[in-house]
């Protein structure tokens, strides 16, 4: 009998360790405006700039609905598809690395409305934390241009 507890307990702990991540599993919920984590260097705002004009936003990252409302963004994708990805640090335009070492992210979410096409917008993931890119560009060779990156907090 004792040895049927400890195997149970032993399956109990390899199956959550199994099921650990490295990252945020959850990326839904509500969440606000926590700080602003990376402006690019030929961006024409400052960190202080965009802190003040979103410093109210509230972000709803839901499975049927994705909005972000705040007096200088709205956004809203009604039955967003978020598809998680491995960072492509060779894709991403004129970027500081480091912000994705010091953070610990590991994935990112792209975010396409329901017709398939990608937005504007990407989630970054790390254990404790998500982040949101909400001005993203595609240059036409195919490099990523982050303009600026937000810390959400629930």
């Amino acid at each position: 009998m004792k040895k049927i507890v400890v195997f149970t307990v032993v399956s109990l702990l390899i199956f959550m360790a199994g099921c650990s991540s490295d990252e945020k599993n959850n990326i839904y919920g509500e969440y606000v405006f926590e700080e602003v984590s990376y402006v690019a260097p030929l961006s024409s705002m400052s960190k202080d700039g965009i802190k003040d004009s979103m410093k109210d936003s509230k972000y709803s990252i839901q499975e049927d609905l994705f909005t972000v409302q705040s007096s200088e963004l709205k956004i809203e994708v009604i039955s967003p598809k978020y598809v998680k990805e491995e960072i492509d640090m060779d894709s991403l335009a004129i970027f500081d690395m480091d912000f994705f070492k010091m953070n610990n992210i590991k994935s990112q979410y792209s975010i396409y409305d329901k017709d398939g096409n990608q937005t504007h917008s990407l989630l970054f993931a790390s254990p404790d934390d998500l982040w949101i890119a909400t001005n993203t560009n595609v240059t036409p060779d195919g490099q990523l241009i982050i303009f600026n990156i937000i810390r959400l907090s629930q």
